[in-house]
């Protein structure tokens, strides 16, 4: 794991950047080539507004990528719009780093969500949606949409390895959205 100060270092030297995407990735028939990726998985996560209440504050919180094991560094505790956020995931037998920024919020009785795009310091290009749902007969779904392609030669050579890493992460946020509401409330 890096040192905290070289991640701060890190986090700090990512601030001023632009995203390294654009508008036109938000349709995953744009995203094509050699490595690009297009991962959608919803799934059921609770069935009343408490529920889904409990679900906002975990995923607001960051607390549902810290449940996956990974480290945040962001310059606002809250998801809001253009925080940037940095990422510490561990895979193999090291980490890896990841910078985003949040470009999209969604807040309404029944749906939240936030989007955040890659910065320049990210193996991968493009972006990540994360979204609750509380439907009509009170079911809850969290649903996790990402479309991104090889940042640069040398990731694309790398295929599959990134894809099955976008892969396992999402699969890890679903997992820890379900260990969290799954958790006992101390009345």
């Amino acid at each position: 794991m890096p040192s905290d100060t070289y991640l701060e270092k890190l986090f700090n030297s990512q601030a001023g950047q632009s995203e390294t995407y654009n508008s036109e990735f938000s349709d995953p028939a744009v995203i094509t080539g050699y490595g690009s990726s297009h991962i959608r998985k919803s799934i059921q996560i609770g069935t009343n507004k408490r529920a889904f209440n409990k679900a906002v504050s975990a995923l607001s919180s960051w607390d549902v990528h810290r449940g996956c094991g990974m480290k945040i560094l962001s310059d606002n505790p809250v998801v809001s719009i253009n925080s940037n956020v940095l990422i510490v995931a561990p895979i193999f037998l090291g980490h890896i780093t990841a910078l985003c920024r949040v470009t999209g919020l969604t807040k309404n009785d029944r749906h939240w969500g936030f989007k955040y795009c890659t910065l320049p310091h990210h193996v991968e290009t493009g972006e990540e949606e994360f979204l609750l749902e509380m439907r009509n007969d009170e079911t809850v779904w969290f649903t996790i949409e990402a479309h991104s392609k090889p940042s640069n030669t040398l990731v694309a050579l790398l295929y599959p390895i990134p894809n099955l890493l976008q892969q396992r992460a999402t699969n890890d946020y679903l997992k820890s959205m379900q260990r969290i509401l799954s958790r006992q409330e101390v009345p």
